[in-house]
């Protein structure tokens, strides 16, 4: 290198050490820009809540969510005389609720049938109409499944359950169960359909928005 830099004239070699600090200064910059952005998320609250979520925090409220029965309740949906959250129970019977239930009930010989969740799910979903969401075809699906040992096999996300999966940083439709014990083991004393309903009962929680234990009511998704 020293008897390449002897053979060149002052200009070139200057611009050669320009050219060299230049790099290392783009470099750096980059790493004090990077370094940067990580702090601002870092302090962001509503951006990085989950990152500062530790296990043990989510082992708490899911500890509250069983005391409190609402993991036994969630399995124990039934058709008959269940409420559909997101839908209130008006009295005209011509109204989407109402129209649902009568849909579903037409065809309930046929959803029994069904010997996986996933089966039962998608042939309820065939029945939707305008007005009905995925949360309605969800809770459809667990309130003729459960009575029959019909469960699903991972975790559905939509209304408030999507909600408090993205504040712990994970996003999807329907999500396998292993996705959420590698970021929190926590979850592992969860069944998917108690994950669900947790994640829909704590969003609040999850996002940081409360300290509170929950108070569910038939439309808390």
């Amino acid at each position: 290198m020293a008897h390449r830099l002897t053979t060149l004239t002052p200009i070139a070699i200057f611009m050669y050490l320009e050219h060299l600090i230049m790099r290392m200064y783009h470099h750096g910059a980059r790493i004090f820009l990077g370094a940067l952005s990580f702090h601002m998320i870092l302090n962001n609250p509503k951006l990085s809540y989950h990152m500062k979520l530790t296990n043990m925090q989510i082992q708490t409220w899911i500890e509250e969510y069983l005391v409190n029965g609402y993991g036994k309740k969630v399995k124990a949906r039934s058709w008959e005389g269940q409420y559909i959250r997101g839908h209130a129970p008006w009295n005209n019977e011509e109204d989407c609720y109402h129209m649902w239930l009568k849909e579903v009930e037409k065809n309930k010989f046929d959803l029994l049938c069904k010997t996986s969740f996933q089966e039962l799910y998608d042939d309820i979903k065939t029945l939707k109409f305008k007005g009905i969401g995925d949360l309605t075809i969800y809770d459809t699906a667990t309130m003729l499944g459960c009575p029959n040992g019909i469960y699903p096999k991972s975790v559905y996300l939509h209304a408030g359950a999507a909600v408090g999966a993205k504040a712990i940083g994970i996003v999807g439709n329907i999500v396998e169960k292993s996705v959420f014990t590698a970021k929190y083991p926590a979850f592992k004393t969860l069944e998917p359909i108690q994950i669900e309903d947790f994640l829909c009962i704590y969003k609040k929680q999850l996002l940081g928005e409360s300290n509170e234990i929950p108070i569910v009511c038939g439309d808390c998704c």
